[in-house]
């Protein structure tokens, strides 16, 4: 079944304070930004002092817009004073896409030439985008609290209130509402910290996380336990233990199947000690340790706060150079309907970005719409990455740099069903018992060793009620003559002459269905495609598309449009149309053009010459990707499915255009390995909850499965 996107919780009322208050904030509209008012988002950590309203930025206009993921959009914001460069991730949690904290080759510990770049974890986890964390020490220990996948992986020294994600995926600012306790030998032991040094009278958990020995200094005693697996009757969070030896001198080294208790002090000393003598003493050494983090998820350090229910949470004139100094940051912040936006701004780039300070930040938060917001590790660390790829221009002379951890979005799942075959005869055929599993009255069969006549045959097979099959010039496959007796059909049309589909395959075909096998073939692809035409509408029609015949790309694209709205696809070439084109479009009394691909496709010249008073409109995108989006857009039916195809070669692009245009679908085209902007937004507009690919890994690698964006 397609999966369903989870519904978007209300936002809780907010109680009588300031938070309650409408507060003005911007959004994001026709390539500039424009304040409008937004309801404060109700949070639970509230600040003792009120610094005042933040003002939404100014001067800042939108220079890009791609679409990432289904979710996620990536905006380029610039400004001229300054200058200012922004790159800007909106993402949408409704539609499933999944926020994760990743840790430096997943480990606490290292030297700082073990710490990983944000790419890297992108690159690991299959993430459609990133930005770094925390801020970190100079062993590339993380700073702060840092839960991941429900683990909590390290905790904060001195309360600081992270940025935090709940099993929803809704963000939250406030403490980390963790503990660890230790029950063994008739005793229970509460945990003062996990993976960091224990401080006097502390005692700490180490556990594989952190690295293969806990570098504590010498007086610090160490109890080892061995991790067991949990069970059935194991509770929530809790990993059965079994206390192993007791370790003096600081350091200890431990394997990936254990943890380490580290004491400091006299007193937490002796609690170590009593609770291995307890299980040396016939108490028994077994025990469970619980683990809770309160139902957050994922969580990082950053600090400062900046943002709540539209108001500072910090003292914006503080004359502090951290606060002043412009600089590159990395923020996150939110907005009153949960839409994430993480923001990587570019500093110390003269000519490029020079940054900007901490009220400067919060008031582009607050200018894309930010109720909240929080900022993270900056300066050389700022990093925004899309698909493994660094998109800002990070600040450090060397690029980019390695960090603590990251923030990565992993994009939804979506369902996917591949109707492929080993050779491009049987996808085709594949296609066709997918759409046809009762059998069809009629088939179509057109060349699979070159496009053109195959080109108008999409819209020609879906009208007449049959599937577009694929053949050789001299021979029809064995599996396409085996499905042709499936579908038992009463009548073949051959697309195209002689050259395309010999008279030999013709005669085979007759001798088994005499009377039934028409052929519809002009002196060249052009005449082709009008004859082609003449027979998918012989009432007419109100709308006819052109496209050029000498590359498919545009032609399928078109295809697809006429699935959204019938009509038929006319191939042209140079200034001048076949005159069968322009009988044609005589004949159909069409009155409007739809011309698919841009002028160096399609000539304008042209265009004029058929218009004939007919209402035209030009559709062109930047690439065959790109105009094929904007096809989909345009006409494309809207419904939560997609055919997808390559548009790196045309045989599964032929059949995904008979499956879109007789199944009413739109069809996206991509790369091969990857998706691009255009189909991914498209994706996303539409709400797509379930893909058919055409073809086998090798026409669609697993990228497209999983809507990996191309770089």
């Amino acid at each position: 079944m397609p999966r369903q996107p989870a519904p978007v919780p209300a936002p809780a009322p907010a109680p009588r304070s300031r938070r309650g208050l409408r507060v003005a904030a911007a959004v994001l509209l026709g390539g500039a930004l424009l304040a409008t008012a937004v309801p404060a988002a109700r949070a639970d950590h509230v600040p003792e002092e009120d610094f005042g309203a933040v003002p939404p930025a100014e001067g800042y206009t939108v220079t890009s817009v791609s679409q990432v993921s289904l979710g996620v959009q990536h905006l380029v914001l610039e400004r001229g004073s300054g200058p200012v460069v922004a790159h800007v991730a909106r993402i949408r949690p409704e539609v499933g896409v999944r926020v994760r904290a990743v840790l430096s080759n997943d480990l606490v510990a290292g030297d700082g030439t073990r710490r990983e770049t944000t790419s890297s974890m992108c690159r690991r986890t299959s993430c459609a985008l990133a930005v770094n964390a925390d801020y970190f020490d100079r062993d590339g220990r993380p700073e702060g609290p840092f839960v991941s996948d429900g683990e909590l992986i390290t905790t904060p020294e001195d309360g600081t209130v992270p940025l935090m994600f709940d099993a929803a995926g809704r963000p939250i600012m406030d403490h980390l509402p963790w503990s660890v306790s230790l029950a063994a030998a008739g005793r229970q032991l509460s945990l003062d910290a996990v993976n960091r040094a224990p401080a006097d009278g502390e005692i700490t958990l180490f556990t594989p996380r952190y690295g293969p020995s806990t570098d504590t200094p010498e007086d610090t005693l160490e109890l080892v336990l061995d991790l067991g697996q949990p069970g059935p009757d194991t509770p929530p969070g809790g990993t059965p233990v079994r206390i192993r030896e007791l370790r003096t001198g600081g350091d200890a080294g431990y394997a990936t199947t254990q943890a380490v208790l580290a004491a400091r002090g006299p007193e937490a000393a002796a609690t170590v000690q009593g609770l291995y003598a307890a299980a040396a003493g016939g108490q028994g050494g077994d025990g469970l340790m619980v683990v809770d983090t309160g139902g957050i998820v994922e969580a990082v350090g950053g600090r400062p706060g900046l943002l709540l229910g539209g108001r500072y949470l910090f003292w914006p004139d503080n004359p502090a150079e951290q606060v002043q100094t412009p600089a590159p940051r990395t923020l996150v912040g939110w907005t009153a309907d949960g839409t994430m936006l993480w923001v990587a701004v570019d500093g110390r780039r003269p000519g490029h970005s020079s940054g900007v300070t901490l009220p400067e930040a919060t008031q582009l938060l607050v200018s894309l719409g930010a109720v909240e917001g929080i900022n993270l590790d900056g300066g050389g660390s700022t990093t925004f990455v899309v698909g493994g790829g660094v998109q800002n221009r990070p600040s450090d002379s060397a690029g980019e740099r390695p960090v603590s951890n990251a923030l990565v979005v992993l994009p939804p799942s979506v369902a996917s069903q591949r109707l492929a075959g080993q050779t491009r005869f049987d996808t085709a055929v594949v296609a066709s018992r997918q759409l046809y599993p009762n059998g069809a009255p009629v088939a179509v069969l057109a060349s699979g060793e070159n496009f053109p006549d195959a080109l108008a045959g999409a819209v020609l097979a879906a009208r007449a009620g049959g599937p577009l099959l694929l053949i050789r010039r001299d021979e029809v496959p064995g599996i396409v003559a085996s499905e042709l007796r499936r579908l038992g059909v009463r009548q073949i049309a051959l697309l195209g002459g002689l050259a395309a589909i010999s008279q030999k395959v013709e005669s085979e075909l007759t001798f088994v269905l005499p009377g039934g096998v028409v052929r519809i073939s002009g002196p060249d692809r052009y005449s082709t495609s009008a004859f082609v035409s003449s027979a998918a509408f012989p009432g007419g029609s109100q709308v006819a598309y052109l496209a050029t015949g000498r590359t498919f790309p545009d032609a399928l694209a078109a295809s697809a449009g006429a699935a959204g709205q019938p009509g038929p696809v006319l191939l042209v070439d140079g200034d001048r149309p076949a005159d069968a084109v322009v009988a044609e479009l005589g004949r159909l009394g069409a009155s409007r053009l739809v011309v698919v691909g841009g002028e160096g496709a399609v000539p304008q010249a042209l265009v004029d010459r058929v218009a004939g008073g007919r209402a035209v409109e030009r559709i062109a995108g930047a690439d065959r990707y790109e105009t094929a989006g904007r096809v989909t857009e345009r006409f494309g039916p809207m419904v939560p499915q997609a055919v997808v195809a390559t548009g790196q070669a045309f045989p599964d692009a032929l059949s995904g255009a008979s499956v879109a245009a007789r199944a009413g679908l739109p069809l996206l085209l991509v790369p091969g390995t990857c998706v691009g902007s255009a189909a991914m937004a498209e994706a996303d507009r539409r709400g797509t909850q379930q893909l058919f690919l055409m073809g086998g890994t090798a026409a669609l690698g697993s990228g497209v499965e999983r809507l990996v964006p191309c770089p």
